[in-house]
């Protein structure tokens, strides 16, 4: 620190001498014509153009002799003045410098610590079959440092919180902010044959008949993805529908690599693969059923009489928001 307030004194100093100095050529310069005026006794009320003449033709060696060392004299000034301006750009060149790296230094911290808690963030969904969609992160309320703060704070209610986050954002007020991802769906052409099933589903939805919405966003969704890969690559998966959905979100990223969103696309490829189309064993459909977590086969196998919740519902739709991104 002391060295920084050192160099911000030199460059201080710097600056005041380089003004001092110019001050000091300029006020020269105008005693300089002053002086030479003066020793000229020219005053306009009683010298006329040809004494003026005559004067100056009589005086030329000295006014010469007398401009030239003055002007020199300033030159020397200048020249000084432009050393010291020199040397107070060199102090602030290398002051900017030493502060920039502080700043990347700093920079790089924060993106460790927000690359950190993004990891955090991810596990913690991860582990409750949660998705960070696009409508997500383009939600305000959608903020990682206070989110992972608030996660580490309640450690072991981990479950609730999540779900406390996404009850807030999609089911508050009426489900406002569901309603308004939905509609800007119908941009993709993909979605548009399926307007009718989804505005059912939605509907189911908001008047909390998740029984109705779950196994419906689940067949729009896997009709989606084919109808997709069909046109993209010509023969989708008609066994494996998660291996639908992967594809297609792949082909997507290969045109948009740089949307924030594909930085949540292991997250996204976990948990279609674990959870929304795990396979299932008797471990599993019991994991599945206690932990409330949308699975494909537990539904349509009749594996688990309970899945009509909310929080399954809210995960249909944000499968089909990741979808929402094919065109």
């Amino acid at each position: 620190m002391g060295n920084k307030e050192d160099k911000k004194k030199d460059v201080n100093k710097s600056y005041a001498e380089m003004i001092s100095q110019l001050k000091k050529s300029i006020n020269e310069c105008k005693q300089t014509f002053q002086n030479t005026l003066k020793d000229m006794n020219l005053q306009k009320s009683i010298i006329n153009e040809k004494m003026i003449r005559q004067f100056i033709l009589n005086n030329i060696p000295d006014i010469k002799n007398n401009l030239t060392n003055n002007f020199n004299l300033v030159l020397s000034e200048l020249y000084e003045s432009m050393q010291n301006l020199q040397n107070y750009l060199n102090n602030v060149l290398s002051l900017f410098i030493e502060q920039m790296e502080d700043a990347n230094s700093l920079l790089f911290k924060l993106i460790e610590k927000t690359k950190r808690i993004d990891d955090y963030i991810k596990e913690k969904f991860k582990e409750n079959g949660w998705l960070i969609s696009p409508s997500l992160i383009d939600n305000e309320k959608f903020d990682i440092f206070s989110l992972g703060h608030y996660l580490k704070e309640n450690e072991g209610k981990e479950a609730e919180v999540i779900a406390g986050l996404f009850y807030e954002i999609y089911q508050e007020n009426n489900c406002e902010y569901l309603k308004e991802t939905v509609n800007k769906w119908y941009d993709s052409p993909y979605f548009k044959n399926w307007k009718e099933l989804l505005n059912d589903a939605l509907y189911a939805h908001t008047n909390e008949k998740y029984n109705l919405s779950v196994p419906l966003l689940l067949i729009i969704a896997a009709g989606i993805a084919r109808e997709f890969c069909k046109d993209k690559i010509g023969e989708p998966n008609y066994i494996r529908d998660g291996e639908n959905i992967k594809k297609s979100i792949e082909i997507v990223q290969q045109y948009n690599e740089d949307l924030e969103i594909f930085y949540y696309l292991d997250l996204f490829e976990e948990v279609i693969d674990k959870y929304i189309y795990g396979s299932t064993d008797n471990s599993k459909t019991k994991e599945f059923s206690e932990k409330d977590i949308l699975n494909r086969h537990v539904i349509f196998h009749g594996l688990n009489k309970n899945f009509g919740t909310w929080d399954n519902s809210l995960r249909g739709f944000l499968l089909l928001d990741w979808l929402s991104l094919l065109r």
